[in-house]
């Protein structure tokens, strides 16, 4: 295959190895044409003023390491301390250029004894968008009255090189950022999927249970103990029933921000005892403990959110710990915050999941959890609720 073929399987294939191949041709057209010792092309951020440079001509590759280090990252003006320079550059004029003057160049061989160099400026929509550098020796200067011309035939040439790299760029930017949209949306929609699955198994389980036993109450007769029993169990899926549907007309307000609350004023203490007593008559296979801060203040929140919040929180505590697990309720002051934590003897939460397990219809599915029935809602809940109330989970 002919070096050709190659370039032009390269600008095919790479469009930013197409355009360095751009920049380093003008480079070296520079020098040809206009007879200079070395050439550069610099790039300027329009934002930050910060160089880059891009091509160079004429140096040695430890010769250009050197310049690419001493420029990569500098600002403007510690190339060119002179503002009035700058000025002119951005008047679209070409200046002399005293390389010993630069605090950059000044000690990069071989530029510091090369005194003789011309900047050019590179404008896009009477922007300066870079710096074409050339440099004589000693002895050398622009070799006739064309010499202008034909710099400034290069800059333009140079200005369509880097709006090229500049549009490349936005447009790879552009392209990621869409390739990211729709795996987010796929992410998104396989969530959602799997969300209206496992919703549909919990009220087919919940309704399943309650329609069986109020089935054998109303057929059968039984002792006091076991009506007691059934009636418990239907009582329990009736609660869940009632959690879930709770739960998916709260995300519909969450998604919709039209969430709201009623402030009230709230004993926090009070409020975790009744929910421990409540959760104990809903899971007799855990153990419940209070460590409650007797100094808590009262505290202004919604009493229904709030208790949401925390039923949430105790379910998923009854859900990953093992049968038999104790479940801790602490409350306590923080400057002018209550805290509230419930620790429960689950496998815990992964440091990376610990974001992701309050995004909506998330699901932990490590291999120690997948098992575990929920809906990806509960936690999305919380935090939404304790937001609400400037809080943070």
């Amino acid at each position: 295959m002919s070096s050709t073929q190659k370039e032009q399987m390269v600008t095919q294939d790479d469009p930013a190895q197409a355009i360095q191949q751009i920049e380093n041709t003008i480079a070296a057209l520079a020098q040809r044409l206009l007879g200079c010792s070395h050439a550069i092309i610099i790039r300027i951020d329009q934002s930050t003023q910060v160089l880059s440079p891009l091509a160079l001509a004429g140096f040695s590759m430890q010769q250009e390491q050197r310049v690419r280090i001493a420029l990569t990252g500098a600002h403007v003006s510690l190339l060119i301390p002179d503002p009035s320079t700058i000025t002119l550059l951005e008047k679209q004029e070409s200046v002399p250029f005293t390389i010993t003057q630069s605090p950059l160049l000044s000690y990069v061989s071989p530029l510091s004894s090369s005194p003789n160099c011309y900047l050019a400026p590179i404008r896009v929509a009477h922007h300066l968008i870079g710096l074409l550098g050339i440099v004589f020796p000693k002895d050398g200067s622009l070799p006739y009255s064309g010499g202008i011309a034909v710099i400034t035939a290069l800059c333009k040439l140079c200005a369509l090189a880097l709006q090229y790299e500049q549009q490349t760029t936005e447009r790879d930017l552009i392209i990621a950022a869409k390739t990211l949209l729709n795996e987010q949306m796929q992410r998104l929609n396989t969530m959602q999927s799997d969300f209206i699955s496992v919703v549909s198994h919990e009220f087919r389980t919940a309704l399943t249970t309650i329609e069986g036993f109020s089935n054998l109450l109303r057929s059968e007769n039984f002792s006091d103990e076991d009506v007691k029993d059934y009636a418990n169990d239907i009582y329990t899926d009736a609660v869940r029933l009632h959690r879930l549907v709770t739960d998916l007309l709260d995300v519909e307000q969450m998604k919709k921000g039209k969430t709201q609350i009623r402030v009230v004023r709230i004993d926090m203490n009070t409020l975790l005892t009744i929910l421990a007593k409540r959760m104990e008559l809903l899971s007799t296979d855990h153990s419940f403990h209070l460590s409650l801060d007797e100094k808590l203040p009262q505290i202004e929140g919604d009493l229904d959110k709030l208790t949401q919040a925390i039923t949430n929180l105790l379910s998923n505590a009854i859900k990953y710990s093992p049968i038999g697990g104790d479940i801790l309720i602490k409350s306590s002051r923080e400057g002018n915050h209550v805290h509230v934590s419930i620790q429960d003897q689950g496998p815990g939460i992964a440091p990376e999941a610990i974001e992701t397990i309050f995004t909506l219809y998330h699901r932990s599915n490590s291999a120690t959890t997948r098992h575990i029935e929920g809906t990806g809602l509960g936690l999305s809940l919380v935090r939404e609720i304790i937001s609400l109330h400037n809080g943070n989970v």
